[in-house]
């Protein structure tokens, strides 16, 4: 607080931007300019969460833990705690995706062989209450297809667009669902998408669980942190004083509803930081809970 003090933020005190003096106005708005540019450099290079959920030591490190957590039949239950060595689970894809540290998102649709691939899923997945024309429709294009291979050649091509142009900037959550200040957004449909292909889609990308609405509320976020000052003190001192940043971004989930007869509401936060300078690097996790006694 010492340090917010310098440019009289203080608790319970009001605060004037306009008040400071123009070069720390100038410096905070440096940092966030400097912020900003790292979050969208960071969005043209991130095309998978691999690298984002911690360090490869990190991952080997909870292993232990998570190797209690697992799902079996109600018959095996036998009152003895049951351990999976998830590290051991087969990899997909051509180059072995996160087992080989290859950070790029295992392509599940290939836009070459998705429209020689979709009859199958409309056979085996019934249309919505409304979806019929479109069901019929995609059929008519595809027997087109397979008639004309010009046709064939179009649709393949405007596949491969829409994966790479629509589809894959799904990863970033500013690119889906409603914008919040301080660079939050959030979705307001989960798990009630009816014909919103484009969030059950980015969704199912990012998330690829949620509840309703009024289950569960999420928001994501991203952010920068910028020092204002140098340190100060025997070490900073001799080392002329550090300025540190730090850039993360990641998830918040929310819940509410009653234990018993008490109203309890819930969050959950999680930020990666993947752009750290003379700082320390992790994930920042915060959980609240909050009751109300009556």
């Amino acid at each position: 607080m010492a340090r917010f003090a310098k440019i009289g933020i203080a608790p319970g005190a009001p605060f004037d931007p306009a008040a400071l003096p123009p070069e720390t106005r100038a410096a905070l708005e440096a940092g966030v300019a400097d912020g900003k540019a790292a979050l969208a450099d960071a969005e043209k290079h991130t095309t998978g969460s691999f690298n984002l959920v911690g360090t490869p030591e990190d991952r080997v490190a909870v292993q232990s833990v998570i190797a209690k957590i697992g799902l079996y039949p109600l018959a095996e239950y036998d009152g003895k705690v049951k351990e999976t060595d998830w590290s051991k689970l087969p990899s997909f894809g051509p180059t072995g995706g996160a087992a080989a540290g290859n950070a790029e998102e295992i392509k599940w649709v290939d836009p070459n062989r998705f429209w020689d691939e979709l009859p199958m899923v409309l056979e085996e997945t019934p249309p919505q209450r409304g979806e019929e024309t479109l069901y019929a429709q995609a059929r008519a294009l595809i027997a087109a297809a397979q008639k004309d291979p010009a046709i064939k050649t179009a649709i393949v091509d405007e596949a491969t667009k829409a994966e790479a142009d629509l589809v894959t900037p799904l990863f970033n959550f500013n690119t889906f669902g409603k914008r919040l200040p301080a660079n939050w957004n959030t979705i307001s449909n989960g798990a009630a998408f009816g014909t919103d292909y484009f969030t059950r889609t980015a969704v199912a990308k990012s998330n690829i669980f949620v509840n309703k609405p009024n289950e569960t509320k999420y928001f994501y976020a991203d952010g920068y942190i910028q020092q204002i000052g140098h340190d100060s003190g025997g070490l900073a001192d001799a080392t002329g004083g550090n300025q540190g940043h730090s850039v993360g971004i990641g998830p918040m989930v929310t819940w509410s509803g009653k234990v018993q007869k008490t109203p309890v509401s819930a969050s959950l936060r999680w930020v990666n930081e993947f752009n750290v300078s003379n700082r320390p690097k992790g994930n920042a996790v915060e959980l609240s809970v909050s009751a109300t006694f009556q």
